[in-house]
């Protein structure tokens, strides 16, 4: 198996067919390929979904085990690789916060409050701080399946039909929950 290889496309990781048919007859090589191609994007969805180092290393141990034992359900007439592998990663990182009834999600403060802070200002600084603190905690008060549409979309840049595909739902759908995501960050910010 020397002809396995990993192409990378602008916008995300393309592993080749080949390289997939050979993970499914469990070679190791390809399994290899295909973790060095996705491991950045199950990283950053950890990361995004649980701030804590253990937790993501836990996460990341459990999607490849996973996606290694479901290797065969994957089938390239339904899905890319690497949403397939998305939304293992994604499924399972929301299972464990779920269990943990936590999720702590780092947020751009600019992307919600757009504004100028001079990086020598301490005030500007300890307002943005808080403003992330207060959006953070609002976050953890969302509906999960409203909160991982906000964020696949304002954090992850991913599009309506990227988010559709990895969960499966209509774009109509992540419109909806991308919306109610967003009037209840807003009631929820001008509550406290």
């Amino acid at each position: 198996m020397n002809d396995i290889k990993r192409d990378t496309d602008i916008n995300q990781n393309y592993i080749d067919i080949e390289t997939i048919k050979a993970f499914q007859n469990g070679d190791m090589k390809a399994f290899r390929v295909i973790y060095d191609g996705t491991k950045n994007m199950v990283y950053s969805i950890a990361q995004r979904l649980v701030r804590n180092g253990q937790d993501i290393e836990d996460i990341m141990h459990d999607v490849y085990l996973r996606v290694y034992e479901q290797r065969n359900k994957y089938s390239p007439k339904r899905s890319k690789f690497t949403t397939w592998a998305y939304r293992v990663a994604l499924n399972h990182a929301i299972n464990m916060t779920r269990s943990k009834k936590w999720l702590p999600i780092d947020i751009d403060m600019d992307k919600f409050f757009p504004h100028k802070v001079e990086d020598n200002d301490i005030l500007e600084r300890m307002i943005t701080d808080e403003r992330s603190s207060k959006v953070n905690l609002a976050l953890k008060n969302i509906p999960i399946k409203y909160r991982v549409c906000l964020v696949m979309k304002e954090i992850e840049d991913l599009s309506y039909q990227e988010i559709a595909d990895i969960l499966g739902i209509s774009i109509g759908t992540v419109r909806s929950r991308i919306y109610r995501a967003k009037e209840a960050l807003k009631k929820l910010l001008t509550e406290r």
